[in-house]
């Protein structure tokens, strides 16, 4: 599970245990922690719940060394989240051996996030699929 248990420590992921495996089912992985988590959930941790094709949720818990001046969220948290998510949705769709990189993203802050020990849900839903 990527998520800020002990047990699962941070690393990359080498080669040969993702090789082979469909995006739903490295997905799957990361988040049962048969693969390790990034390490970029220790600078922004964050918990991945079992994905489906095209979805996933993460829960997140702001904390308040991410409070920019205003004592809100600064908006990188948010977007990082976002990425994540909709990274995460998209390599669900894909085939063995497929990538996909974030290609554009585009967000409007209608309310500010606070670091208030709620836990946010950041849900990535995939709405359609292009073809180059």
């Amino acid at each position: 599970m990527i998520g800020t248990e002990d047990s699962v420590r941070p690393g990359r992921i080498d080669q040969p245990s993702w090789l082979g495996l469909s995006g739903v089912e490295i997905v799957r992985a990361l988040a049962d922690g048969r693969l390790p988590r990034p390490p970029m959930v220790e600078t922004l941790p964050f918990t991945l719940l079992p994905p489906s094709v095209g979805r996933v949720e993460l829960r997140a818990v702001p904390e308040t060394r991410f409070l920019n001046p205003m004592g809100t969220l600064h908006g990188g948290w948010a977007m990082t989240m976002l990425d994540s998510a909709m990274g995460l949705s998209a390599q669900t769709t894909l085939d063995p051996g497929e990538s996909c990189p974030s290609h554009e993203t585009s967000v409007k802050f209608v309310r500010p996030i606070l670091a208030d020990g709620r836990t946010l849900r950041v849900i990535g839903r995939l709405f359609h699929v292009g073809e180059l």
